[in-house]
């Protein structure tokens, strides 16, 4: 029966690690509904200096999924997309994730500020908050992947000249 534990520990730790990447890990903004900062500049352009220090502490681009609540394709991609364990992983384990609502005040003035005019729109940035990649509309697993994989190669490209 001893001999059976490490075998029953190791199946545990696999199991738990599959259950952890298999979700998608979306990161929290830092919002505060529009206020004004002491040195008069808007929260958003706060928020926004926040999410590129994080990209240079991680060490990772972002992907940022904008939204709004009454946008069906949005919710089709949470369900359809955003659940498929393959794609929460590479997008998990490469970029750090951000869902912003492009009708709150902080995330319009993101969404302002990188173009977005209809939901969704995928955004993939570097640490500088220049724009590797951009997808409009709702995309599947392979077409959203493959976005992915063009923004990382393209930050890795861009991390070696530095």
């Amino acid at each position: 029966m001893k001999t059976y534990y490490p075998l029953l520990i190791l199946l545990c730790a696999v199991l738990l690690c599959t259950a952890c990447t298999s979700s998608f890990k979306w990161q929290t903004l830092n919002q505060s509904y529009g206020r004004v900062l002491e040195d008069g500049s808007a929260n958003d352009q706060q928020v926004l200096k926040d999410l590129l220090r994080k990209s240079r502490v991680y060490g990772k681009p972002i992907f940022i999924d904008f939204y709004i609540k009454s946008c069906r394709p949005c919710r089709m991609m949470d369900k359809e997309v955003y659940n498929q364990k393959s794609v929460a992983r590479y997008l998990n384990e490469n970029f750090l994730c951000y869902k912003v609502d492009g009708e709150d005040f902080d995330g319009m003035g993101i969404a302002q500020r990188y173009g977005v005019k209809g939901y969704p729109t995928m955004v993939y940035l570097d640490s500088e908050g220049q724009v590797l990649n951009r997808l409009q509309g709702y995309a599947d697993a392979d077409r959203l992947t493959e976005s992915a994989r063009t923004a990382l190669m393209k930050y890795e490209m861009t991390a070696c000249i530095d």
